[in-house]
């Protein structure tokens, strides 16, 4: 009895200390991020803090790999909603029928990928672009590039 108390003791001991490293290294990585954000004076630096916060998991394997999906993500998806725009910004339907049929094509991307996380991140970034711009579209690409330039660094920093 008293082997498995002590075994119970080092395995909840040895989680404590993995849950109190994982608390510091995100703790961490987002002072740094928001460090180098107010050094640097971007306007929008909580997308790289929501970048940092969704890939930290509890493996390292994990976060490197959705850290790196959602990068891909966020740079196709800042691609297409540079291209919406560009392409349709002053007609509405012309606007609205092009991201429909963009999410579509994504949705099954979602389902027959095995990095549906990319294709998620890839799908919500274009609207995420055009809703904070709409109607005035002229500062859409500063916002589309603040918004990719902070999420790969969110990225990198974690």
């Amino acid at each position: 009895m008293r082997d498995s108390a002590k075994a119970n003791t080092r395995s909840n001991s040895s989680e404590t200390v993995s849950h109190v490293q994982q608390a510091l290294k995100l703790a961490l990585s987002l002072t740094l991020f928001y460090w180098l954000a107010l050094w640097t004076n971007w306007d929008v630096p909580k997308y790289g803090a929501l970048a940092i916060v969704i890939v930290s998991l509890g493996t390292t394997g994990a976060s490197i790999e959705k850290g790196m999906m959602r990068c891909v993500g966020t740079t196709v998806g800042v691609a297409v909603g540079f291209l919406i725009l560009g392409l349709f910004n002053h007609d509405r339907w012309a606007t609205m029928i092009a991201f429909a049929s963009y999410i579509t094509l994504i949705g099954y991307f979602m389902q027959a990928s095995r990095n549906s996380y990319a294709w998620y991140v890839a799908a919500f970034v274009p609207l995420v672009v055009w809703a904070d711009n709409y109607p005035n579209f002229g500062n859409a690409f500063y916002f589309g590039t603040f918004r990719w330039l902070e999420t790969t660094t969110g990225v990198l920093i974690y």
